[in-house]
């Protein structure tokens, strides 16, 4: 295990350290977050990468915005981003023009929830489980997400994961979710 240095300049947010970077095959891509105080975190990440020898690739230029927590990679050559209060369209945007031709990127509106300060990242409502099957809360991801995944040639099984959840007496809010797995 490595362990980041010590960096004042960091808040409590940065023991996410998912969201500031994005692995690609070309090397990283440091992000531009969203919420401004936890731009420092991909400029430490990135300083220390360095010296573990790991490549940067690139880096999201202002206006844009992204965090790595609003970008599910669906397989090597498909990356689904979520736009929302974190991810702007113009961060889709760099995101498209630095992987073409080698990666789709496809976009996926995030709700809006109770706002800026509570927002959901889209790998809150989504989990690839393997390279066929993604679990997702369907409640939340809306119908454009639905028409966006279903593209990639995947079935909605909706019913199995919600049936399952009942029998459990799991909480209510669990029982949303469903699978989405590809077709043999």
């Amino acid at each position: 295990m490595l362990t980041l240095p010590e960096n004042k300049t960091l808040t409590l947010d940065a023991v996410y350290t998912h969201d500031a970077m994005l692995p690609t095959s070309q090397g990283l891509i440091l992000m531009r977050p969203g919420k401004s105080t936890r731009i420092p975190e991909a400029h430490a990440q990135a300083a220390f990468c360095a010296q573990q020898n790991v490549p940067t690739f690139a880096e999201i230029q202002a206006p844009a915005t992204t965090e790595a927590g609003d970008v599910v990679w669906l397989d090597a050559r498909t990356l689904l981003v979520g736009q929302g209060f974190r991810t702007n369209k113009a961060g889709l945007d760099q995101l498209r023009a630095l992987l073409a031709p080698r990666v789709d990127v496809l976009p996926a509106p995030l709700p809006h929830g109770q706002g800026p300060s509570a927002c959901l990242h889209l790998m809150s409502l989504m989990s690839v489980l393997d390279d066929r099957t993604i679990l997702v809360d369907h409640r939340l991801t809306g119908l454009l997400m639905g028409q966006t995944l279903h593209t990639k040639a995947h079935e909605i099984y909706r019913a199995l994961i919600e049936a399952a959840y009942r029998c459990a007496r799991r909480p209510p809010e669990v029982a949303g979710a469903f699978l989405l797995g590809a077709s043999s």
